[in-house]
């Protein structure tokens, strides 16, 4: 079984014209988000083996947030620069070339391409918008993250902070 976690990064500061849109940090909110689905995402039955995230700062600091209550080493977290303001297809890529060492992945990620991607899915479930700092988690019944698409897919898991 492959177990996939995908996360949308949490609330950002908005734009502005000092900083660049790679470069804004979480908002006081985020940062808020980021510990009430931190509590949510510890108490999962998953042990979660690789962390992948866009290398953007809103998406680096919700990712090693929630590494730290995952108890998974941020020095591990891969950084993967076409997970920033990635389409379906740079998200699929990037799992079917997952190392099947790993069995529960997490990718951080940015709306629209992570909502699209939740859709293509075809586990029942569609989303208008994913939320900022939702988790979503679908598991596959297959050995190897190639054959994740045309595996028997099972939704298992979705909520996001709605208090921020």
């Amino acid at each position: 079984m492959k177990t996939l976690c995908l996360i949308r990064h949490a609330k950002s500061s908005p734009a502005n014209f000092n900083v660049s849109d790679f470069t804004r940090p979480l908002s006081e909110s985020g940062k808020n988000e980021v510990v009430l689905m931190g509590e949510k995402i510890a108490r999962l039955p998953y042990k979660f083996d690789f962390f992948v995230s866009s290398p953007a700062l809103r998406t680096r600091q919700t990712c090693e947030a929630l590494c730290d209550y995952c108890k998974y080493p941020n020095g591990n977290i891969c950084f993967n620069e076409h997970l920033y303001l990635p389409d379906n297809n740079a998200i699929k890529k990037l799992v079917t070339a997952t190392d099947d060492l790993y069995s529960n992945i997490v990718i951080v990620t940015h709306n629209p391409g992570i909502t699209e991607f939740i859709n293509s899915l075809n586990v029942g479930v569609k989303l208008d918008n994913m939320p900022t700092c939702g988790i979503f988690i679908v598991q596959a019944d297959t050995g190897n993250w190639s054959s994740f698409f045309d595996s028997t897919k099972q939704f298992l898991f979705f909520d996001y902070p709605t208090k921020f």
